[in-house]
C-alpha cells in the first residue's frame, strides 16, 4: 500500500513537471482579428524593420502605333531607391490561466519614400516628321514619392517629380541655338496595398496599421521569452495605377541673348488614357513586387511581467511533498 501511494504521488508530480517544460510550447494556429481595450493588460515589444532596395535596370523596347503613324524606340536606364520602414509589434497578455495566454501581432508601415530615376534617350518617328531624338538629361529626372503609410485601402500617394528636361537636337526654330522641353507631371499612385505573412503555418494579412491578430498559446512558468516568427512576408498590390492629373510644361529657347521660356499646363482630368494608366500600373507593380524582398522576421516578447497561475507553485509543492513522504517512509 505504501508503494502504491508513493508511486501515485511521484506520477502526479512528474506529470505536472512535464507540463511546464519549455519545449512543449504549443500553437493552435487559430488566429482571429481583434483589438486591445487596455494596453496595461499586455506586455508588448516593437521593432522597426527598414525594408530598402536599390536597383538599376536598362530597358530598350519599341512602341509602334500604325493608326497614328507613331514609332518610339526608348533606350532608358531606370534606377530605384525604395525605403519602406515596417513597425512590428508583438503582444502577450499578462493574465495567464492554466498556462494559456493570448498573443497578438500588429504590422504597420511608417513614413517612407520611393525614388525613381530615368535617364537615356528616345528615338521617335511620326508621319509628319523625320526621325528625331529626345535626350533625357542626367540628374534632372529623379521622382520622389513620400508617404506616411504604405499599407491601406484606397491609397492616394502623390509622387513629386523633378522636371523632366528633354533636349531636341533638330533645328526647330532658327532664332534659337537649341530648344528644350521641360515636363513636370502631377501624378498620384492609387490603389490598395496590404501586407501578408505566415505565422504558425497560417497566412495573415494586414490591410491597415491598426489591425491586430490574436491567438491562444501555451506559456510556461520557466519561459522568459516568447518568440513569434513571421515568414513569407510580402506586399500585396490591388488595382495599383498611376493617375496623371496634369503636366506643367515649358518650352525653353536657348539663344545668344539668353533663355526664353514659355510656360503652359496640360490638364488630364477629363482625359481617359486607359492604356497609359494600365502600362504605368504594370510598371509600378513590376518595380515594387519584383524588387522588394523582405526577410523573415522574429519578435521576442519578454514575459517576466506575466501573472502565472497558482498551479505552477502547486506542481513544485506536489513534487517536494512526494520527496518528503518517500524520505520519511524510507527512514521508518
Amino acid at each position: 500500500m505504501k508503494t502504491k501511494e508513493l508511486s501515485l504521488v511521484m506520477i502526479l508530480g512528474l506529470m505536472l513537471l512535464l507540463s511546464f517544460h519549455p519545449n512543449s510550447q504549443i500553437s493552435n494556429a487559430n488566429w482571429e482579428q481583434g483589438e486591445i481595450e487596455n494596453i496595461e493588460d499586455w506586455i508588448y515589444t516593437s521593432k522597426l524593420v527598414n525594408v530598402s532596395q536599390d536597383y538599376k535596370i536598362k530597358l530598350f523596347f519599341s512602341y509602334v502605333n500604325e493608326t497614328l503613324g507613331i514609332e518610339l524606340y526608348p533606350n532608358l536606364s531606370f534606377h530605384t531607391d525604395m525605403n519602406f520602414p515596417l513597425n512590428l509589434t508583438g503582444y502577450l497578455s499578462k493574465k495567464i490561466k492554466k498556462e494559456e495566454a493570448q498573443i497578438g501581432i500588429q504590422v504597420g508601415s511608417n513614413k517612407g519614400n520611393i525614388t525613381l530615376g530615368i535617364n537615356g534617350s528616345i528615338i521617335g518617328i511620326t508621319s509628319i516628321t523625320d526621325t528625331f531624338i529626345i535626350n533625357i538629361q542626367e540628374g534632372e529626372s529623379s521622382t520622389i514619392a513620400n508617404f506616411d503609410a504604405f499599407i491601406g485601402e484606397n491609397l492616394s500617394i502623390p509622387i513629386d517629380f523633378n522636371p523632366l528636361t528633354f533636349s531636341l537636337d533638330d533645328d526647330i526654330i532658327e532664332e534659337a541655338d537649341s530648344v528644350s522641353l521641360s515636363l513636370t507631371p502631377n501624378v498620384n499612385l492609387e490603389g490598395s496595398i496590404s501586407l501578408s505573412a505566415k505565422v504558425d503555418g497560417q497566412k495573415l494579412t494586414w490591410k491597415n496599421n491598426d489591425e491586430i491578430f490574436f491567438e491562444d498559446v501555451e506559456v510556461l512558468k520557466n519561459m522568459s521569452i516568447y518568440d513569434i516568427e513571421l515568414t513569407e512576408v510580402e506586399f500585396n498590390f490591388e488595382d495599383v495605377i498611376l493617375i496623371t492629373e496634369s503636366i506643367d510644361a515649358a518650352i525653353i529657347l536657348h539663344t545668344a541673348i539668353g533663355d526664353i521660356k514659355y510656360n503652359f499646363d496640360v490638364n488630364f482630368e477629363d482625359v481617359e488614357w486607359e492604356e497609359g494608366a494600365e502600362l504605368g500600373g504594370e510598371f509600378i507593380f513590376f518595380i515594387l513586387d519584383t524588387l522588394l524582398n523582405i526577410e523573415d522576421q522574429q519578435i521576442a516578447i519578454l514575459i517576466d511581467e506575466a501573472s502565472f497561475p497558482f498551479s505552477s507553485v502547486l506542481a513544485l509543492l506536489v513534487i517536494f511533498t512526494g520527496f518528503l513522504v518517500f524520505k520519511r517512509r524510507k527512514r521508518s
